[in-house]
């Protein structure tokens, strides 16, 4: 019975140090990642304010397509209703 509970103190004793020790390694190594990600996420967000412009201003870019052109000679576009 000695050696039994001698044995689950050692285990929980192993448990809770690794546990501990990876924590802190993990916690130290997650914040590092954590602010890298915000500094890019910052980054990203400031190139889209910048590319945006000013507040309130509109910039449109128009580019007419090339595809059908009608003359004069095509007739008049009818409107019409299906009936059934």
């Amino acid at each position: 019975m000695g050696y039994f509970l001698k044995s689950l103190i050692i285990i929980i004793s192993v448990y809770y140090l690794v546990k501990l020790i990876l924590k802190s390694i993990l916690g130290s190594y997650m914040g590092k990642v954590n602010e890298s990600l915000r500094q890019q996420y910052e980054e990203k967000l400031r190139q889209e304010r910048e590319k945006a412009g000013k507040s309130g201003s509109v910039h449109v870019d128009y580019q007419p397509k090339n595809g059908k052109t009608f003359s004069k000679e095509d007739g008049e576009y009818v409107d019409f209703e299906e009936i059934k």
